[in-house]
C-alpha cells in the first residue's frame, strides 16, 4: 500500500490534482481578473492618441451589490447613477454588455485634442 500511495501523490501533484480551481472573477480586457464587489469597467476617450480602450475594476457603487443590480435590475436603484460615479464628466455614451461569459461597463468621453 505504500508504494500504491505514493505513486497516486505523485499522479496527482503530476497531474494538477493539487491546485484548486482556477482563477475565479470576472476577466476584464487581456490581463485583469475583478474580484468580488468589483466590475470590470472599460474607458474610451474619443479622439486621444490611438483610441485604444482602458480596462479596470472598480468597486460597484452605492447601493448596488452585483452587475445585474447595477445594470439591469427593474426597478434599479443603480442605473445613470453608477455613471456618475465612475465615468468622467465629459461622458457622453455608457452601457453594460453582458453575454458569452462577460460582463462589462462602458464609458466613452466626449474629449478631443485641440
Amino acid at each position: 500500500m505504500t508504494r500504491f500511495s505514493i505513486l497516486m501523490v505523485a499522479l496527482l501533484l503530476g497531474c494538477g490534482g493539487g491546485a484548486e480551481e482556477e482563477e475565479e472573477g470576472v476577466t476584464c480586457g487581456d490581463s485583469l481578473v475583478c474580484g468580488d464587489g468589483e466590475f470590470c469597467l472599460s474607458y474610451l476617450a474619443a479622439g486621444a492618441g490611438s483610441g485604444e480602450e482602458e480596462y479596470s475594476c472598480e468597486a460597484f457603487p452605492g447601493d448596488c451589490d452585483s452587475f445585474d443590480a447595477m445594470c439591469f435590475d427593474d426597478p434599479d436603484p443603480c442605473v445613470g447613477d453608477w455613471v456618475a460615479e465612475v465615468c468622467p464628466a465629459d461622458t457622453f455614451s455608457s452601457g453594460c454588455v453582458s453575454g458569452f461569459g462577460s460582463e462589462e461597463a462602458f464609458c466613452q468621453s466626449g474629449y478631443t485634442s485641440q
